[in-house]
């Protein structure tokens, strides 16, 4: 997935991917997964409810998305004052509590120096299998130890449906971060029936997986 193909998305207004609701599994697990750290990180955020859900309960949110048009919507739409700043390629938007690195994930550095907490719901699965290696070794870069991320993965049978979103099965997931951090895998669910338009792609059954990663 270049990045055209996202601004495109954007820019057409294709953006099925993006939820009305805050995401059931960040209120479910979150909480409990590193109480110590105050920032969390959510990569690919696009304009995503989840990070005023974060920022009500008094987290520090720090996002990347590659979009301008999802960046300014967000802080549009959720009516937060907000200033803009260059530094090197990314356009930095921020507020209170929040700012939003506006440029290419596979481009960031050295942003955390303390252990943070990951969100991870629109990252993994939108990226094609040549691209996912490449992200989890960004992430482990990224990532001081004892960091902690709620990764959300989806599993449909091969051959059914080209993503975005993409299957990732568990196996691809331990392959991916094993080398750098500890996986649990939290719970498994069912969510075929609440989301038609995957049938509507072809797909028989599907699946999301919760794991919980922390950097060694």
């Amino acid at each position: 997935m270049e990045r055209k193909f996202w601004e495109e998305r954007w820019e057409n207004n294709q953006i099925g991917f993006h939820r009305s609701a805050v995401n059931p599994v960040l209120e479910k697990y979150f909480p409990k997964l590193n109480p110590e750290s105050k920032t969390v990180f959510v990569p690919f955020c696009g304009k995503s409810l989840d990070m005023v859900w974060l920022l009500d309960k008094g987290f520090h949110v720090t996002g990347c998305e590659i979009s301008r048009i999802a960046v300014v919507s967000f802080f549009k739409e959720n009516s937060i004052p907000h200033t803009i700043e260059t530094t090197g390629e990314f356009e930095i938007f921020s507020g209170k509590n929040i700012e939003i690195f506006c440029g290419d994930f596979f481009n960031l550095k050295n942003l955390f120096r303390s252990p943070v907490s990951v969100f991870d719901r629109a990252s993994l699965v939108a990226l094609p299998p040549p691209m996912r290696n490449s992200y989890a070794s960004r992430m482990a870069d990224l990532l001081p130890a004892d960091s902690s991320t709620l990764l959300i993965t989806m599993e449909y049978p091969d051959g059914e449906m080209n993503g975005p979103p993409f299957s990732v099965k568990e196996e691809e997931v331990k392959t991916l971060y094993s080398g750098n951090f500890n996986i649990s895998r939290i719970e498994v669910i069912d969510v075929f029936s609440e989301n038609p338009q995957f049938k509507e792609r072809g797909i028989t059954s599907i699946n999301e997986k919760v794991y919980h990663l922390v950097r060694r």
